[in-house]
């Protein structure tokens, strides 16, 4: 990648519908906000990066809504349990938070994709070598990369006062 150096005048934003613009979590969070104001405002391709992964989310699931799906979460233990007993509580948590993650980027990549051209690649960007296939395989698909908007992070819902060095 190189620096690109943006014409002073703030009309002249080299980004049209030819463009094509990766976004690193894309799909959730503040930067699913930017994505759609990018597919509204220049009707660029987007090509969204993350780990949530939305084909683990079952046919079921897809549906509901995001209060919907915080709903479910009981039902999900109570259902989970029901079918491995020896599943623990965190175990459950843990496997819940990811659904819920996925589930919330199956949603938010469907209602970005009745604005405009929209992919989502399940990747890690801490992985070098994961990150160089995508970015490869969008140039090789595409042409080029215009724009990189790194939104990627862990969310940790934590006080401040608690959180480790690490999780920042």
């Amino acid at each position: 990648f190189a620096r690109a150096t943006l014409p002073p005048d703030p009309e002249a934003v080299p980004i049209d519908k030819r463009s094509v613009v990766v976004l690193t979590g894309g799909a959730r969070g503040v930067t699913a906000v930017m994505a759609e104001a990018l597919l509204e405002q220049y009707g660029c391709r987007l090509v969204l990066l993350g780990r949530s992964d939305p084909t683990i989310v079952p046919p079921a699931l897809q549906s509901l809504s995001l209060d919907d799906m915080d709903r479910y979460e009981t039902e999900y233990y109570r259902s989970e349990r029901a079918t491995n007993p020896k599943r623990t509580i965190p175990e459950l948590k843990r496997a819940f938070a990811r659904l819920k993650a996925a589930h919330e980027t199956w949603v938010t990549t469907e209602q970005l994709r009745r604005l405009g051209s929209v992919e989502f690649k399940t990747i890690d960007i801490t992985d070098p070598q994961q990150l160089d296939a995508a970015i490869a395989d969008i140039v090789k698909r595409h042409g080029s990369v215009d724009l990189v908007v790194h939104g990627a992070g862990q969310q940790i819902s934590k006080r401040l006062s608690s959180r480790q060095l690490g999780e920042f």
